[in-house]
């Protein structure tokens, strides 16, 4: 997550290629006696946190926080997640975020200012800036 967050993108797709090949490409020799649930929840972590760039800092927060750094090749990330009991839907590119919630939501895109997405949702450009990791 954090070599996303950095701008590291390369570094943190190997590192990602790596944690999903831990099951899918059996690295270990265990798959079959099951996957490992840690590591998938490292997977969305890195996705949500890193390359979503979702930030929680306080259980109070008034606003979701989110700086994408998504790959060119990926074009697209979208995550689900929920934030404050409403389920949110986003849809992170290099230049702007897709917010939808069945509720308005607080947001802050990178280093913007506080906004309103109200529902069913919007495109946000992303700020001024990238927000520091």
């Amino acid at each position: 997550a954090l070599l996303a967050r950095l701008g590291r993108l390369d570094d943190a797709l190997d590192l990602l290629h790596l944690a999903q090949n831990i099951d899918i490409g059996d690295l270990t020799g265990t798959t079959a006696a099951g996957l490992h649930l840690a590591g998938l929840a490292g997977l969305w972590h890195a996705l949500v946190f890193g390359f979503a760039g979702v930030r929680v800092e306080r259980p109070d927060d008034v606003a979701l926080s989110i700086d994408p750094h998504i790959p060119d090749r990926w074009g697209e990330l979208r995550v689900r997640l929920r934030w404050h009991g409403r389920l949110v839907a986003l849809r992170c590119r290099s230049d702007a975020v897709h917010v939808a919630s069945t509720d308005p939501v607080p947001v802050r895109i990178g280093n913007g200012g506080l906004q309103v997405v109200p529902a069913p949702g919007a495109w946000v450009p992303i700020g001024e800036g990238r927000a520091s990791p």
